[in-house]
């Protein structure tokens, strides 16, 4: 499905790192992990295993700059004679261009990606009667992205490039928020276009043409996502640090709905009751004579 709406953020010089904001939380950490004469835990390490499949998944990533990060990442399938593989990905991220160097061991992969944007983000946004006429100019609040992407495999020697173009309209914006992207891959011949708009503070819609050049195959899929705020009073809301951005009601539901000419409906539902998060998805096939419901999932994880 098309991806939803992603307001761009405004470029920001100085970066308030965990210790800023959190400095009582932040000793105590290092003192938990024996960290002496260090400011920041900039390190993740992260691990899943997915029952009964034992699909084991890994990473562990390293903020090496505020602007460059490493990422190791590791799979392992069981059922697969060779079924570990191991990635490695370097970013490098200025906000106003980003490239990423990647190597997987299958196949031995090289890949590249680069993103450069156009456009300058406004730091403040000033409203009034005579800036109005501008606030509501797509062109002059609106950001131009252009990407691409380049991998080769050394052991079946096969490779492949893509590339994409981005509109995005800025926080300035006073109209309806709203993203256009065109993607092409000349190897495989598909061209894929996506329109989302946010219709409103919580609701958003979406719609993706696809069409190959080769086979001339062509499919639509339009969607939408609604969140639900839980409405909570002002006592009952914890103390928040100013330098936080948190909307008073926050988001604690949403449903995410999509469909397309291939006659199937995909439904998620996510939702948060205390300290579970849960998730619900299904996938419904108006094509099949057997059954209606193809596939279903139910998701339960805990934090504290």
């Amino acid at each position: 499905m098309a991806e939803v709406y992603h307001q761009v953020q405004e470029f920001s010089g100085q970066k308030k790192t965990w210790n800023q904001i959190y400095p009582s939380k932040q000793r105590g950490m290092d003192y938990l992990l024996g960290i002496k004469g260090c400011n920041t835990v900039d390190f993740l390490f992260y691990g899943r295993m997915y029952l009964p499949e034992l699909l084991l998944e890994g990473l562990y990533a390293k903020k090496l700059s505020p602007t460059k990060q490493f990422i190791l990442l590791c799979f392992n399938d069981p059922k697969k004679n060779d079924g570990s593989t191991l990635a490695a990905q370097f970013q490098h991220n200025v906000g106003k261009w980003s490239t990423e160097y990647t190597f997987n061991t299958n196949e031995a992969m090289f890949g590249f990606r680069g993103l450069w944007n156009f456009g300058e983000v406004p730091r403040k946004m000033l409203i009034d009667g005579k800036q109005h006429e501008e606030l509501t100019s797509m062109s002059n609040n609106g950001q131009l992205s252009i990407g691409t992407e380049l991998y080769y495999g050394i052991l079946h020697k096969t490779g492949g490039l893509s590339t994409a173009l981005r509109f995005t309209t800025l926080p300035s914006y006073l109209k309806n928020p709203l993203t256009m992207t065109l993607a092409l891959n000349p190897v495989m011949g598909h061209v894929s276009a996506a329109y989302s708009i946010k219709a409103t503070d919580d609701c958003s819609l979406s719609s993706r043409f696809n069409f190959n050049m080769f086979s001339y195959e062509s499919s639509l899929d339009i969607g939408f996502e609604l969140w639900r705020r839980s409405q909570l009073s002002e006592l009952s809301l914890p103390e928040i640090s100013p330098n936080l951005f948190v909307p008073f009601y926050p988001r604690t539901n949403i449903i995410k709905l999509s469909t397309g000419s291939k006659k199937n409906v995909r439904v998620l539902w996510e939702w948060r009751y205390k300290s579970f998060l849960c998730s619900f998805g299904a996938i419904f096939d108006f094509n099949s004579s057997l059954s209606l419901l193809k596939f279903f999932g139910l998701e339960f994880q805990y934090f504290s």
